[in-house]
């Protein structure tokens, strides 16, 4: 095992927690997103990752960046899945671009966390049941067998179990309240559908979690 100082995983966890509180407040204001405000975010963001793994490779050394940069760019291919499924789910409630942002930004705090927890047990599992990894990659053959096929499976994103079990739990209003996700009506405390569309991302990460 890779013996990582410790200054490097508390740098590690105040970039992520640094990055994140500098991204929601950069848009505590809901507004659309442009191209051109986009792009300068994601060449911050990707900017930033570089030399994070640069710091790997001097402090860690070659084998251990060059592990950092192919799991990065690994993760970062495998977010443009992410980004269909997310588009087919802000179309389906028409979230107002102005609110997309903020849904995005606890789709992203459930995406961690689900990807910790999965990581965690993951490698706690094949660590001691080599085997399992037979059964992964059996899942792996038997998506790429669905994706070939030609019959076309139709994604409702109103029929998801999280969405679901939202509307079980509390009402569910059909107009959106700004980036509110809960106002009262008639006394009583109800969801707006920004709620709903958040539950659906973070039920489309538990999947993507699992992959």
């Amino acid at each position: 095992m890779l013996e990582v100082p410790l200054w490097l995983w508390l740098a590690f966890a105040a970039t992520v927690v640094v990055s994140l509180a500098v991204d929601l407040l950069a848009h505590r204001t809901a507004h659309v997103i442009g191209f051109k405000e986009a792009g300068a975010w994601s060449v911050l963001w990707v900017g930033l990752a570089l030399i994070f793994g640069a710091v790997v490779f001097l402090v860690l050394g070659v084998t251990a960046g060059t592990e950092y940069v192919t799991a990065w760019l690994l993760e970062k291919s495998l977010s443009v899945d992410n980004l269909f499924v997310f588009a087919v789910i802000f179309a389906y409630f028409k979230v107002p671009r102005a609110y997309q942002h903020r849904v995005l930004f606890f789709g992203v705090m459930g995406a961690l966390v689900f990807r910790g927890v999965f990581l965690a047990l993951g490698v706690a599992v094949v660590s001691r049941f080599t085997a399992v990894l037979f059964a992964f990659a059996a899942i792996l053959f038997y998506s790429a067998y669905k994706l070939l096929k030609d019959e076309e499976e139709s994604f409702d994103p109103g029929r998801s179990f999280a969405v679901r079990l939202l509307r079980k739990i509390m009402p569910v209003r059909d107009e959106y309240a700004g980036t509110k996700f809960f106002v009262k009506e008639a006394g009583k405390r109800v969801a707006t559908p920004l709620l709903a569309v958040v539950a659906a991302i973070e039920a489309a990460d538990l999947i993507f979690a699992v992959d």
